[in-house]
């Protein structure tokens, strides 16, 4: 028999400006949005961590033990006017492959697998306090929004420290990702880390630095258009 249901218009019951099904979102990230005040970028970030010891001027070296795809899922958006090549990709397309944690693959609307490969986007120290609040897109000397997927397990990352308790970062949880955001995403996905981090005061630094098995990686990052960079060459 049917039942009349009266549901009322008090705080729990509604919500301003969107529409969404929220059930594939951990709690954790759920809490997150409901309770944190977005900056201005759109990376979900762990942190700061106080690093007791680490001074102004030394380098913490950041040893990346660990990086697990926590959730059965991702995106990979097109959004227009970004990414490597803009101008060919100008339609706004976001789709959502599957994560198969059993086989190690990310599965593709179409079937195509890809072996995952999951690194953190953003790796940071805290900015200079003279810089403020730095929104997280765009990667400066602290680190940040590197997008590095040499930055896997194995590898050793050096970041300079401008605070006291050097302030550590991770987030922007990457499932596999190529040389770079050609098409301004990885696949998005939540991740969890373990990391060992160690205070150097024998290390000079002014940029981040990394190193693994096979390879050293130098990091110098752009921060102004390639015009004016030229103009000024």
């Amino acid at each position: 028999m049917s039942r009349r249901h009266e549901i009322s218009s008090s705080p729990e019951n509604m919500v301003w400006g969107y529409i969404e099904d929220r059930s594939l979102v951990p709690a954790d990230y759920l809490a997150a949005l409901d309770t944190l005040v977005q900056g201005p970028g759109p990376h979900f970030i762990t942190g700061p961590v106080y690093v007791k010891g680490a001074k102004p001027g030394d380098v913490l070296q950041v040893d990346i033990l660990k990086v697990k795809v926590r959730q059965d899922w991702g995106f990979v958006s097109i959004l227009p006017l970004l990414g490597t090549l803009p101008d060919e990709f100008t339609e706004y397309e976001t789709i959502h492959p599957k994560v198969d944690h059993e086989r190690n693959v990310c599965v593709m609307p179409w079937g195509l697998e890809i072996p995952l490969d999951p690194f953190f986007g953003i790796i940071a120290t805290a900015p200079p306090p003279a810089w403020g609040r730095c929104g997280s897109p765009v990667p400066r000397s602290f680190g940040g929004n590197m997008d590095n997927k040499e930055l896997r397990p194995g590898t050793t990352l050096y970041l300079p420290i401008f605070n006291e308790g050097a302030l550590f970062f991770a987030g922007d949880g990457h499932g596999v990702q190529g040389d770079g955001e050609v098409c301004i995403t990885a696949l998005e996905t939540g991740v969890t880390g373990t990391f060992r981090l160690t205070v150097r005061k024998d290390m000079d630094l002014s940029w981040p630095f990394a190193e693994s098995a096979t390879h050293l990686m130098s990091t110098r990052i752009w921060t102004t258009p390639p015009s004016r960079r030229c103009a000024k060459w």
